[in-house]
């Protein structure tokens, strides 16, 4: 499965973007330094999410470099 990484310095606009994607039918996550303790977040990131929205800060992390 394929799947679009977007990287944003804004949360508002990931989330936003995540909102937009999710109610058009699309599995749409935002990763980002207020979401780090959400559990199973990069596993959804990496198993079913059509779509990651993420912060700079968040593409640097070891855990991006899994998915």
């Amino acid at each position: 499965m394929g799947r679009v990484i977007v990287i944003s310095p804004l949360k508002a606009l990931e989330r936003d973007q995540a909102e937009q994607a999710t109610a058009k039918g699309i599995d749409a996550l935002v990763i980002n330094e207020d979401m780090t303790k959400t559990t199973g977040l990069w596993k959804h990131a990496h198993t079913s999410a059509a779509m990651v929205y993420m912060s700079p800060e968040m593409a640097l992390a070891p855990s991006f470099q899994k998915l």
